[in-house]
């Protein structure tokens, strides 16, 4: 189960929350690049780990997009923040991983 919690403390940080086999993981977004859906659990990656979370990509999505996610690949939702380069198929990330852009999706990663 995924929530996206605000705290406040001298400005406003988003913590994204999720259990991952018996413990509960809190993520700062500003360090999430990119989630990623295989099967049917996310692996949701940070700038320096990876986690692995039984979870749903649209019910992620709805919760990650007003917080500056978007998706660019039927397996693929992207921290907006940690773009590095685009092109027409592929988004490469701040840390060089290349992630695939799919055909529906081409429309919002030129709009950012």
């Amino acid at each position: 189960m995924m929530r996206v919690l605000q705290y406040k403390n001298e400005d406003l940080d988003v913590m994204l929350e999720f259990k991952s086999e018996y413990q509960n993981i809190r993520i700062d977004l500003k360090n999430n690049e990119y989630i990623e859906f295989y099967g049917n659990c996310l692996l949701i990656h940070t700038e320096n780990t990876m986690f692995k979370v039984r979870e749903k990509i649209s019910n992620s999505l709805e919760k990650l997009e007003p917080v500056g996610f978007i998706r660019i690949h039927k397996s693929y939702i992207i921290n907006k923040v940690h773009i590095k380069t685009k092109s027409y198929n592929k988004v490469c990330m701040k840390s060089n991983a290349s992630i695939p852009a799919g055909n529906k999706y081409r429309s919002k990663i030129n709009s950012h």
